[in-house]
């Protein structure tokens, strides 16, 4: 007897919600903002807010009430803001695209994913210090 496949959410999320060009430096210790966008057909107010990941290495909201409902993008839904802690993401330089993850309280569990720029661009000084250090070899 064959399984019958769980249906998979998929809500619409946005990294750095107030930012078009979603950049992110993998290499800062700061908190990285996500906002899981809510709609007719996903309610944030269903997610089961322990069972949030985030990248790679399935990182926890970092607030202890994993998150703030606020209608960001103004369309009259509620969304969820999320902050997770940025070294504990496992995002790296050159990934594409970040990945929030969970389950509704219904059991159904959703993935979303939004494209982000994990260029490095070193601060001016790293230039001048490769520089200087270049010559001393």
């Amino acid at each position: 007897m064959a399984a019958t496949p769980v249906p998979v959410a998929e809500p619409e999320i946005d990294v750095r919600p107030w930012s078009r060009r979603n950049r992110l430096n993998p290499f800062s210790r700061g908190l990285l903002p996500v906002a899981l966008l809510g709609d007719e057909e996903f309610a944030v107010a269903d997610v089961d807010r322990s069972t949030l990941r985030f990248g790679p290495d399935g990182a926890a909201p970092k607030h202890r009430r994993h998150g703030f409902v606020w209608d960001l993008n103004r369309d009259g839904e509620d969304d969820l803001l999320l902050h997770f802690r940025i070294p504990d993401t496992g995002i790296a330089v050159g990934d594409g695209e970040a990945c929030p993850e969970g389950v509704t309280q219904g059991g159904v569990p959703f993935r979303a994913c939004d494209e982000i720029d994990t260029t490095f661009r070193a601060p001016w000084w790293w230039w001048l210090f490769w520089w200087w250090f270049g010559w001393l070899h």
